[in-house]
Parts: C-alpha cells; structure tokens; sequence
C-alpha cells in the first residue's frame, strides 16, 4: 500500500484561517465597522498566486482593505485602494489582532 502526499498551497488560506476570518468579520459587522466581505482567490498558474479576504466599510463598490496569505505563506494587510501594505504576519491572528485591537473601546 502506498500513501499519496498532496501538498497545500502555500498561497491559500486554510480551514482555520477561514474559520478566524468569517469569526472576526462576523463580529466588526456586528459592530457597525464593516459593510461586508467576500473572499478572492487567484490559482493561476502564471504569475502570482494569493488568497485574499476583501474587506468593504462602505457603499463604494471597491473594497477598503484586503487581508492576503501570499505564496511564501506570510499575511498582509493591505489598503485595497491604494495598495499599501498596512501590516503583516506569520499567523492570520497576528493581522488581525493587531488591526482589530485599533477598533477595541
């Protein structure tokens, strides 16, 4: 008998990291901080692949600010508008923790 190793994409989030994501979206809706959020993968197999959480605080149709796990496996958190990366982590809990810590009251 003979074991198949598949391999995980380095660039895409995990179930866990999903489960954090739907949890902290789930509670800054909640309060009012966030419209709303949807996830957008890229598994091209030309150029740059990542996974990305979309973040939109208001009306505008384009997303305010963009948390992505790149294919070296790192977190971002990024200004969806401008580009800028805001943060970064090893852990989707450190982005987070320490971008929703801002919110605390």
């Amino acid at each position: 008998m003979t074991a198949v190793i598949l391999e995980f994409p380095n660039h895409l989030f995990t179930t866990a990291d999903l489960e954090h994501l739907r949890q902290v979206s789930g509670d800054m809706m909640a309060r009012g901080l966030w419209d709303s959020c949807e996830r957008y993968t890229h598994k091209g197999a030309v150029g740059v692949r990542f996974d990305q959480w979309l973040i939109y605080t208001d009306a505008q149709s384009d997303a305010t600010f963009s948390i992505e796990r790149r294919s070296a496996g790192r977190y971002f958190l990024t200004d969806a508008r401008t580009g800028a990366c805001l943060l970064s982590g090893s852990t989707i809990e450190q982005v987070t923790q320490r971008w929703t810590a801002a919110f605390a009251v």
